[in-house]
């Protein structure tokens, strides 16, 4: 139950008193996923391979020594649920990156709530 307004706009204000039924619009905002995450990031140079992440050969996202830098994002899935993106950076400083031959080249892991993508 709302206050009955006094007319359609803000300005006419409300009733007070006087009881209504509250009518939301469902049609409006309804929920959507998450369809594109646009992302801009300036990664230091001269950072270092970790030494974990060359042991182990992968990223543990509980471990903080096996990446450089981590960024995360919440985004929405169709049903307006939120959910955790989380990037992590690991720099490529051991040789050429092998796909490329390309010095300086940084990795990136894509985990949604903690599962790697």
């Amino acid at each position: 139950m709302s206050f009955a307004p006094n007319g359609t706009t803000v300005e006419e204000g409300f009733t007070e008193g006087v009881f209504s039924p509250l009518k939301i619009n469902s049609t409006q905002g309804a929920p959507a996923g998450t369809s594109n995450v646009l992302m801009s990031v300036n990664l230091d140079a001269q950072e270092v391979t970790p030494a974990a992440f060359i042991v182990a050969g992968a990223v543990d996202i509980t471990d903080p020594t096996t990446y450089n830098h981590l960024s995360s994002i919440t985004i929405y899935d169709s049903q307006g649920s939120p959910h955790v993106a989380s990037t992590y950076y690991v720099s490529e400083k051991i040789g050429d990156d092998p796909e490329t031959g390309t010095p300086n080249q940084w990795k990136a892991f894509y985990y949604i709530d903690g599962v790697c993508y």
